[in-house]
């Protein structure tokens, strides 16, 4: 089977040369050249076809063509011609591109007085839907001393859409759902976030909507993503990237989230930091650490002799002790100590272990960020009889 040639878009530059022009400027006007619209592209597209007037003195060092919207996963030739009237012949040299999904072809390097040069670029297929932009350049002959940069933009649409790019999220890895639109002979068959700061928990198709329930992996700040849909078509598998932004809405983090304590005399000492997203107002004076009460393991814990220091706008460093009200205050030869642990989880087959939750809230006691002190079930050591 011959394989269908992608829509062609053409693209006309004239370049003109009078003797009674002086200006350095060049007149830009646009026109429509093209009357039908070619297969794949929508009519946008096929009325972005730019006439420029170009003055007598130098050609533009610089040009945008919108190419308006272009359907994922369907490829576009773009067509340029650049009419010489002027005496002097006109040589293109080369052309470059700034990413290797534009292909170019130089069709006719050299125009003559009233003649035309032509080059084209095969823009291929692309999954991502959005914005779109692309560098190609022109060099003309050397002995021109000119080049040409086009700048290429377009909007590739797809067959599904989200009904809000943003998600919100707490940091408490509540669960979030995603919505979208589909087209009527879309069947989606999966859907994962490429750089996995989100799962995809579960899916429901109705009719030409959808519905994801999610779970943000983030629990700091915002950060930009790619949904990848999997989905059939009249039979035929193919998929789309999605972009998607998940905004977290804490305001401030402990960094680590978690950490090992070596304990002695009933007491420890603790260093750490926080971070706070930028543009936080939030005065270290007014923060509050306590342990959370809601948890048996914490009440017989308390936090003193707590400092701090402000090293930039977005880092507090606190040092502070924990006392353990229920233990001996005895010296120990062989202080103990535990390894770090990763999401609840040891690094090692260390002892048995138990977390206490330190919680950082403000002046209106409302949370703002968790520190997990990781420490043996058996210690510290209760209080000999």
């Amino acid at each position: 089977m011959t394989a269908q040639a992608p829509p062609v878009l053409l693209i006309a530059l004239i370049y003109l040369g009078a003797p009674d022009l002086i200006s350095s400027h060049a007149a830009e006007t646009e026109e429509t050249i093209a009357r039908e619209t070619p297969a794949g592209i929508s009519d946008d597209a096929a009325q972005c076809v730019k006439v420029i007037d170009l003055c007598l003195d130098h050609l533009p060092s610089q040009q945008k063509v919108t190419l308006g919207k272009i359907a994922s996963n369907q490829s576009v030739e773009v067509l340029f011609r650049l009419k010489n009237q002027q005496a002097n012949a006109i040589h293109i040299h080369s052309l470059r591109t700034d990413c290797g999904c534009l292909q170019t072809v130089i069709n006719e390097k050299t125009a003559m007085e009233q003649q035309t040069a032509q080059w084209s670029a095969l823009l291929a297929p692309s999954t991502r839907a959005g914005k779109m932009a692309r560098k190609l350049w022109v060099d003309f002959a050397p002995t021109q001393g000119r080049s040409l940069e086009l700048t290429l933009e377009a909007e590739i649409t797809a067959p599904i859409t989200l009904h809000d790019s943003i998600v919100h999220a707490s940091g408490d890895a509540e669960i979030v759902y995603v919505t979208g639109q589909l087209e009527n002979d879309i069947t989606i068959t999966g859907c994962n976030a490429l750089r996995e700061t989100l799962s995809v928990l579960d899916m429901k198709n109705h009719g030409d909507s959808f519905r994801l329930e999610t779970r943000p992996l983030i629990q700091f700040g915002r950060t930009t993503d790619l949904l990848r849909f999997q989905y059939k078509r009249s039979g035929k598998l193919e998929q789309v990237d999605l972009p998607i932004e998940i905004q977290n809405t804490q305001k401030a983090r402990f960094i680590p989230s978690s950490l090992p304590i070596t304990w002695k005399d009933g007491h420890c000492t603790v260093r750490t930091r926080m971070l706070l997203l930028p543009g936080t107002e939030l005065n270290p004076n007014e923060i509050n650490l306590t342990f959370d009460e809601n948890h048996s393991s914490n009440r017989d814990f308390i936090i003193a002799e707590k400092r701090w220091r402000r090293t930039s706008e977005v880092l507090i460093e606190y040092e502070f002790q924990v006392i353990h009200t229920q233990s001996q205050s005895r010296s120990s030869s062989h202080p103990k100590h535990v390894a770090a642990f990763h999401s609840g989880q040891a690094s090692n087959k260390a002892e048995p272990s138990q977390s206490l939750r330190v919680v950082a809230t403000d002046k209106d006691q409302r949370n703002l960020a968790t520190l997990w002190l990781m420490v043996s079930e058996n210690f510290p050591e209760n209080p000999a009889n």
